[in-house]
């Protein structure tokens, strides 16, 4: 009888579907019996290339982002009921003998009551051994602050924002006469086994115990199909940058950053998400709503993201600089470190001014110090193979 994974998507973002989605994939289907569970939002990616699907709660994007502000109030004890109630269904349901999450917290408390062995997938600025300084993200509040300021203010608030963070999870792990966390760390990656899908230089930890491991990233996501304009792009002579805010991109940001890519004799491909009218853009943009990422990269002079760990690897990978934008605590932390290698630049919103972005993107496509700087990461990339690195933790585990 064929053993039976589950996968299991977090829908605070389309990252955290296509991730475990790609993993899903890379192992026999003549061997295991597979499943995947997300949100209803994301059933249009499961379906057809899954057999079974199983469809759960998840907070969306946008509630997950507005939530961001009051942190005690992300993962609550009421919302963390909800997303354990209906795992508990699907593992009555489905019988998994081994689960595969990505970001979904919850499942540190529903497995270790259903017994069930549990890989948690996350990137390694999440682990307990990370080495990175904390970034402060971008908090309303405080939106009139200068960067060092709110700096200084972050350090001291978060110890409280961490215990006020983590407070519903450790009260239901307690109920279940488990063990309580100490860290968002010791939360996001509670698993029996945690894959980080990083290189070591990006996302830097202390030596790792061997419940933890760095198998790579992941650049090859969801096979999206290609648009109708896909062919006129090979005739364009101007530089070509590829934009994506991505599922979770600050909108707030588009205007000025629109208005930047006007001002420049460029020729902008974009991927919308599904999030962004045409009729605010100019001809100079080929838009669609979902594009093959590293094709489009492999055309381009640069990209513009949104500072996610998913973008940032499909541009390192195929040696293109990036720009990107982040605003939460995970795409500040992912834009940190390659900012530090001199592979990108992060634009926090105070500085997001259509001049002041336009001559970011000029300073980029006229400088030859990034093409110096990509041999080394991209060999690093080159060196995980996330797909084999991955089917080989299956086939110990099971």
């Amino acid at each position: 009888m064929k053993k039976k994974v589950l996968f299991v998507g977090e829908g605070i973002a389309l990252s955290h579907i296509v991730r475990p989605m790609y993993l899903a994939s890379c192992i026999d289907k003549d061997k295991y019996d597979i499943a995947f569970a997300c949100s209803k939002r994301y059933k249009k990616f499961v379906c057809h290339k899954i057999d079974n699907y199983f469809e759960i709660f998840s907070l969306s994007p946008e509630e997950f982002n507005s939530r961001i502000e009051k942190p005690f109030k992300v993962f609550d004890k009421k919302t963390l009921i909800k997303y354990i109630d209906c795992e508990e269904k699907v593992f009555s349901t489905f019988k998994p003998d081994l689960v595969v999450g990505d970001m979904r917290v919850s499942l540190g408390i529903s497995l270790r009551q259903a017994n069930i062995p549990y890989i948690n997938i996350a990137n390694a600025y999440w682990s307990p051994f990370s080495t990175q300084k904390r970034q402060t993200p971008e908090i309303p509040l405080l939106s009139k602050v200068s960067l060092k300021n709110k700096e200084r203010l972050f350090k001291i608030m978060l110890p409280l924002v961490t215990k006020r963070y983590i407070k519903g999870f450790n009260e239901l792990r307690v109920n279940a006469g488990l063990h309580p966390v100490n860290s968002m760390e010791e939360m996001h990656c509670n698993g029996d086994l945690n894959l980080y899908l990083d290189v070591p230089s990006l996302a830097p930890t202390r030596p790792l115990s061997k419940e933890h491991m760095y198998i790579g990233p992941i650049t090859e996501f969801v096979d999206n199909e290609l648009p109708t304009w896909w062919n006129k792009i090979d005739s364009i002579k101007k530089p070509i940058i590829y934009f994506s805010l991505g599922s979770t991109g600050n909108l707030a940001l588009l205007g000025e950053i629109v208005n930047a890519l006007n001002k420049l004799d460029v020729t902008v491909i974009m991927a919308t998400a599904n999030r962004i009218s045409n009729e605010i853009l100019s001809e100079k943009f080929f838009v669609s709503d979902y594009i093959p990422a590293l094709l489009a990269i492999e055309k381009s002079d640069i990209v513009i993201c949104n500072g996610g760990s998913g973008s940032i690897y499909q541009a390192l990978s195929k040696g293109k600089p990036l720009i990107g934008f982040p605003t939460n605590m995970d795409q500040c932390l992912a834009m940190n470190m390659v900012e530090k290698k001199g592979l990108g630049k992060a634009i926090r919103p105070n500085m997001a001014k259509s001049d002041f972005i336009a001559n970011e993107i000029m300073k980029m496509l006229n400088s030859f110090q990034y093409a110096n700087k990509f041999s080394k990461i991209k060999e690093e990339i080159r060196r995980y193979d996330a797909k084999k690195l991955f089917t080989k933790v299956i086939e110990d585990f099971l």
